[in-house]
């Protein structure tokens, strides 16, 4: 991977994509979830970032799922017991490193 910031010369904008089209596969059925707590740091997910999810239920092992139980909305990896109803599949998650 190339590091710094190209030469005008050299970009080619023609081949620009946004992050939306990067990230999100169906517009009509993803949602943004914002993490709360430390629960999924081992999953690499933290405090703050921001997770995308399709609304959908077809999951598999490994996947992160957010689940609807008593308590509300939560992040939960498949490999554990669920407790709850599987509203979606995590897609991707990203975090931002300044204040906005």
């Amino acid at each position: 991977m190339r590091t710094g910031f190209a030469a005008p010369a050299t970009e080619e904008l023609a081949d620009t994509i946004t992050i939306g089209e990067y990230l999100i596969r169906h517009k009509e059925s993803t949602y943004l979830m914002k993490v709360e707590g430390d629960g999924m740091a081992s999953e690499g997910l933290l405090d703050g970032d921001m997770v995308l999810f399709e609304r959908r239920i077809d999951a598999k092992r490994g996947d992160i799922v957010i689940v609807l139980d008593e308590a509300g909305y939560r992040l939960v990896p498949l490999s554990k017991r669920l407790v709850g109803q599987i509203i979606g599949v995590v897609t991707a998650s990203f975090r931002t490193y300044a204040a906005f």
